[in-house]
């Protein structure tokens, strides 16, 4: 499985970013972990049959319901940094302006008419995918189309070092290992989570108003 499709690679690029005070770099990896975490659900529900009873379709329903919740949560934490970096950012560029206007001297101009084509390109697919509202289909299209120029951009904000106590993070669904498959995920969800949550310094994303269901 490729990183990008990833969401738990994903996830730990976010919680390294967001521990750096990178609120743009972990938007974007929360906000591609919450895209392959609703499709990975989709994948699943495409496998329900009609028996409400069947033993693996109550055992299936159970991990849509997680995965739904999951990339529900990580919604609400890519946009909570992606509010942080507007807000940063609008306040960097006022003082900016103040500090001109008292001395005369400087650029007036904000910081994001300085950005790169390929940074205004990730901003622009950051914002598409958490508040217009598309499917997870076009969301994943737009991310696609610019994957090489965002992996090039993306190169300088990877060298920060991201924690990994294991080797092997990806999940592979077994059609008769399911129980097994819920509890992997929930740990290792469990043990992205409590890499921020132990630092006080980092504020905390609101809580999703929706639980297992989409």
């Amino acid at each position: 499985m490729e990183e990008a499709d990833d969401p738990f690679a994903l996830i730990e690029k976010g919680n390294a970013f967001e521990a750096a005070n990178n609120h743009w770099g972990s938007a974007d990896m929360y906000s591609q972990a919450s895209m392959c975490l609703r499709i990975r659900a989709d994948n699943f529900s495409s496998q329900l049959t009609e028996d409400a009873a069947n033993a693996k379709n109550q055992e299936r329903r159970k991990i849509i319901s997680l995965y739904r919740a999951q990339s529900l949560e990580y919604l609400y934490k890519a946009r909570h940094c992606f509010i942080e970096a507007v807000k940063f950012e609008n306040d960097q560029d006022r003082n900016r302006m103040l500090e001109v206007a008292m001395s005369g001297k400087g650029r007036l101009d904000p910081f994001c008419s300085m950005i790169s084509s390929e940074e205004s390109e990730r901003r622009r697919c950051i914002f598409q995918t958490l508040f217009s509202g598309q499917d997870d289909a076009k969301a994943k299209e737009a991310y696609d189309d610019a994957g090489d120029k965002r992996e090039e951009y993306l190169k300088d904000e990877a060298e920060i070092p991201v924690q990994n106590d294991t080797n092997e993070r990806t999940i592979k669904p077994a059609e008769d290992n399911i129980d097994n498959l819920q509890e992997s995920m929930e740990a290792r969800l469990a043990k992205l989570n409590s890499s921020l949550e132990n630092n006080e310094n980092i504020p905390k994303a609101p809580p999703p108003f929706i639980s297992g269901s989409r």
